[in-house]
Order: C-alpha cells, then structure tokens, then sequence
C-alpha cells in the first residue's frame, strides 16, 4: 500500500488519514496472528524430523549397547570360562515315600447272651477254679514235711507187690499206677488209676523219711510213672509193654511220696 504525502496530493489527505487509523487498529490483530504462524512453521519440523528419523537396524539393538575393547575382552574371557566349566547335574528327586496303610481292627465280636453264654462262662470259671486247687494242692506237695505221717500197711503193700513179680505189663489192669492201686486197695485205700492223680494222695517226703510201702513218682507235677519203695534204694514197678513186673534200682529225678488219705 502507498500512502502519498497530503502535500503532493492534498485531495488525498482525508482518505490517508483514514487508512492509518484503520492500520493502527488492525496492527495487533495481525501481529498475533503472524505469531501463530511463526510458531506453528516452527514446530512442523520438529515433529517431521521426530516420526520421519530412521529406527536402528535389528542387527545392533541385538547386540546391545557399543562396548569398549576392553570391555569386549573381558565379556570374551567370561563367555569362555562358562564354556569351559562343566555341566552341574540337577539333583536327583527323592522317592516319594509310599503312604503307610494300618489295617483296620477287625470289629469287636457282641457277646453272647442266653442260656449258652451262660453255660460257657459257668464253665470257664469252674474250670479256673481247677486250676487253681491243682496248683494249690501242687505247690503243698512239693513242700517236704519235717514229721512225715505214719504210713498205713507198708508191710502188706510190699507183700502184693512182690507177689506180682514176673507177670507181664498189661495197659489199663497191670501197669505202674494199676500196680499201686491193687496193692494199696489190699489195706482199704482206694486209688485212682493214673499216676499223677495218685500223687494228689499223698504228701512229698524226703528220702530219709521214706519206707518201705511209700510210692515213688518220676515226672515233676505231671508224673507219669509211678513205683512201690521196697527200701534200700530199690522199687517194685511195671516198667511198660513187651515187659514184666520186676525190681529196679532207683534211677533219674524221682521223688517220695507217702499216701496220707
């Protein structure tokens, strides 16, 4: 725009002076406005040149960060040492222990009632009641007394067992405990036919004590053979089958007993 000088052009004085107030008005309006543009023009190359810049290729951001040559001799001497160390096995599992399995306790038996249970426990204890006399009555035989009691018809105990020599062994009539229960029936003394019930008869002696007529028993508190005490460490007896009623020395662990009732 030419503003002409009012003096050269004085028809133009008024429209000049128009013009450069409207200038002055509109100055700062313009004045922004070529600040937003400077501004915007700046800041288009910057953003052109931040997402137009080349990425790095794959090869280098593979390999990390550029190393020094020392720094790369170093990392060379690490890598060989590493491969140069051998392998550590893992360590072996341990077997898993085998859970234990308690057997169940078998259920318990209801007891019985009635008449049987009855009878079987009425049973149980007479038989424990027995047992117990047996070994009460066992326990004061093998007590020895001091004054052994008078023996009953010894002389004629010996007598029918020395008329029974040479007569053979017979199971259940003249066997050992069949021969004492004939003889001490001749004086009124009756005998079961079994030697260890014999024994339960009489009242253990030593032998000092012993005379002729007292029995002698072979076996402990179970006896299972039994003889007549002829004196002078000898006895009459019924050895066993295939045999005959003879005298025998005494012989063995053996016992006196003299027969009381």
């Amino acid at each position: 725009m030419v503003v002409r000088d009012a003096r050269e052009s004085p028809g133009l004085s008024l429209e000049a002076s128009i013009t450069t107030a409207h200038l002055r008005r509109r100055l700062p309006v313009a004045a922004a406005a070529i600040t937003a543009m400077s501004l915007s023009l700046l800041a288009a190359p910057a953003a052109t040149s931040a997402t137009a810049a080349p990425e790095p290729p794959a090869a280098v951001i593979a390999a990390g960060p550029m190393l020094s040559p020392g720094a790369e001799a170093r990392e060379e001497k690490r890598a060989s040492r590493a491969a140069a160390r051998p392998a550590v096995a893992a360590p072996a599992a341990r077997p898993v222990a085998k859970p234990v399995q308690r057997k169940a306790r078998p259920a318990a038996k209801p007891k019985r009632t009635g008449k049987r249970a009855t009878a079987r426990t009425v049973e149980r204890h007479t038989v424990k009641r027995k047992v117990v006399k047996t070994a009460a009555r066992a326990k004061a035989r093998k007590k020895v007394i001091r004054k052994a009691p008078a023996i009953r018809g010894g002389g004629a105990v010996v007598a029918y067992a020395r008329a029974q020599l040479g007569k053979r062994y017979v199971f259940g009539q003249l066997d050992c405990s069949g021969l004492v229960l004939r003889a001490y029936k001749r004086v009124g003394v009756s005998l079961p036919h079994k030697a260890a019930r014999q024994d339960e008869h009489g009242q253990r002696i030593s032998r000092s004590q012993a005379r002729p007529g007292d029995l002698v028993f072979w076996g402990g508190d179970d006896a299972y053979h039994v003889a007549v005490y002829i004196g002078g460490g000898r006895v009459i007896h019924a050895p066993g089958r295939g045999r005959h009623v003879q005298v025998s020395r005494l012989w063995g662990s053996h016992y006196f007993v003299r027969i009381t009732h």
